[in-house]
């Protein structure tokens, strides 16, 4: 399990930066105080992934291990509290609930594995950390998607 949770965590953190963009000062100012709220959430969130992955270890147990990824659950969660709690501007309202949807996919990820990481037969083990694998870089590739379209609306 702990090499599948660290490479979990490490491809949690979210590739794509939100930017400013053009069109009249209003929509401008919108758009960057959107962006910058953003971009803060989800520094914070990969800079929590960075401390949860920090412990997990050779050494770290299944009780560790388990504690871990619900502080993982517990980040997303956290995470997408605040990006429901940002000043939306309303040409990009969609995406942003697209991305929030996204984000908090990694969660249920977790949840659908869960149950196979407390087996004692390793082939379970072994399957349910291929899921998980590909889940969150299913989950990665699309909310980096969605960060891309929304700059795109937010540019203009």
């Amino acid at each position: 399990m702990r090499r599948s949770l660290t490479f979990l965590l490490a491809l949690c953190a979210l590739g794509g930066v939100l930017s400013g963009c053009g069109g009249n000062d209003v929509d401008v100012k919108q758009a960057n105080r959107y962006a910058d709220a953003v971009n803060r959430a989800q520094t914070d969130f990969a800079a929590t992934l960075d401390q949860l992955s920090a412990k997990v270890t050779p050494t770290s147990t299944r009780a560790q291990d388990d504690r871990t990824l619900a502080a993982f659950q517990g980040a997303v969660t956290q995470v997408v509290g605040r990006l429901r709690a940002v000043d939306v501007p309303p040409r990009v309202a969609d995406l942003h609930q697209q991305f929030i949807d996204q984000i908090a996919a990694y969660g249920k990820e977790i949840d659908r594995v869960r149950p196979a990481f407390d087996s004692v037969d390793p082939q379970k083990i072994l399957a349910a950390q291929q899921r998980l694998r590909t889940g969150v870089a299913t989950v990665s590739t699309r909310i980096n998607q969605t960060i891309e379209q929304i700059n795109t609306k937010l540019k203009g």
